[in-house]
């Protein structure tokens, strides 16, 4: 999963591969002790819903953790709660920066994702007008539909590069531009 600069990208399919699933589970028990059901929700909550390992991944990689030494599995009533130990905390300090990569990026793979979730659903409901009736804003179906399809992928270019935002900019200004011109030829 890391890229040649030394980078991780989420791609589909798979999420995380083994060793940054473990650099990440000694990252979050470097926080706090925890049980592999709540190292499962705190990756859900660190990625905004967006990763939910399953327990046939966390709970191997606990298992190889705690045999090399990096975690030891604590008895806590039925289950096992996993506490980083020092080889682990020194482990995890020899490659602290690849693990707060990979924190920030499960963070802003699921901000991302929350943006177009709410997006979606902001402009998922069908228009309320029949087609040629106009609205309660004076709009068309046709047209209110346009202008949610511009609102949905303006909201899909959060976080994007500098320079896809000045392209859609100057695509938007082109845009305007061409109505004006409808709405003069309408004037004359």
């Amino acid at each position: 999963m890391g890229g040649s600069d030394g980078t991780h990208e989420f791609r589909s399919g798979r999420k995380l591969g083994a060793a940054d699933l473990q650099l990440l589970l000694l990252a979050l028990l470097a926080e706090q002790p925890r049980h592999g059901y709540e190292l499962i929700k705190a990756i859900e909550a660190h990625s905004n819903g967006f990763y939910v390992p399953s327990p046939g991944v966390i709970y191997p990689s606990l298992n190889y953790l705690d045999e090399v030494g990096y975690v030891v599995a604590e008895a806590d009533g039925p289950r096992k709660r996993c506490v980083i130990t020092d080889l682990g905390r020194a482990y995890l300090e020899a490659n602290r920066l690849q693990a707060e990569t990979l924190l920030a990026q499960l963070a802003a793979v699921g901000a991302r994702m929350e943006s177009a979730r709410r997006a979606f659903i902001a402009t998922a409901t069908p228009p309320s007008t029949p087609s040629g009736e106009r609205n309660e804003r004076g709009f068309i179906a046709e047209l209110e539909d346009a202008r949610r399809a511009i609102k949905r992928a303006l909201a899909a270019l959060e976080g994007s590069s500098e320079a896809d935002q000045r392209r859609a900019a100057a695509l938007l200004r082109k845009t305007v531009d061409a109505l004006r011109g409808v709405l003069d030829k309408e004037d004359r």
